[in-house]
């Protein structure tokens, strides 16, 4: 009798482990308003025998539950968001990333992902919304080192190396910000970094000497897939 209801209780948990519908994104994401955003997803469904062959996925706003984006073209999106998502990956493979493009500030607010299997069920993970805060441009992060060493032979005095370095966090790893530089003079080198599943450093360095007491002011200006540009400017003395 204890075996067996051992038995039971080892049926009921394993039974409630295929139930669950689980999806791993962002709580909260941060975005430039004109850029782009990117939010990563990924869900599950319990397993089943039942052969599912039609997968459809949507991304919905809180509140007035408005279609957002899909995972079939041709799906009927809200005006406001039509032309300006896609999914990335997908969501037969359990993929929900989508991308948002053009951000308005009208876009700050809540949304959650439905998927529909026809051939089973449908779920929505209302409970487990996805933040996003677009927020106006921010100057980049300016950098600047140096060292001094003898000036070239036959030149008096000493020569001053600079290494600037520039640098924005965003989520936008499809059109990162691009950089550019006051300074025609020196190597120029840049690349990006993720940071984790929903941030990416985006960076531009530039090494350059000067000889003597001479001065400079150097700007770094970052231009956003929107048009918007801003800069950041040290005094090299």
């Amino acid at each position: 009798m204890l075996k067996l209801g051992l038995l039971v209780l080892l049926l009921q948990v394993f039974s409630f482990a295929q139930e669950d519908w689980t999806i791993s994104a962002p709580s909260q994401v941060s975005a430039v308003s004109g850029s782009c955003v990117v939010i990563p997803c990924s869900y599950s469904f319990p397993q089943t025998h039942r052969k599912i062959k039609n997968y459809l996925g949507i991304w919905k706003r809180s509140g007035d539950q408005m279609n957002v984006a899909s995972s079939r073209a041709n799906y009927p999106l809200h005006v406001l968001y039509r032309g300006r998502t896609r999914f990335l990956g997908a969501v037969w493979k359990k993929k929900c990333t989508w991308v948002l493009e053009r951000l308005r500030g009208s876009d700050t607010g809540l949304y959650f992902f439905r998927i529909e299997l026809p051939e089973f069920k449908s779920f929505s993970w209302t409970s487990q919304p996805t933040k996003l805060q677009v927020v106006d441009v921010k100057p980049p992060q300016l950098d600047l080192s140096s060292a001094e060493e003898p000036a070239d032979s036959g030149e008096p005095g000493f020569k001053r190396k600079f290494l600037a370095f520039c640098s924005l966090v965003h989520s936008c790893p499809i059109r990162p910000p691009v950089f550019s530089w006051s300074l025609s003079e020196g190597v120029q080198l840049s690349g990006v970094q993720q940071l984790d599943q929903w941030h990416w450093l985006t960076y531009s360095s530039v090494s350059f000497s000067l000889v003597n007491n001479r001065t400079v002011s150097l700007s770094c200006t970052a231009s956003y897939p929107g048009g918007q540009q801003v800069s950041s400017t040290v005094q090299v003395v």
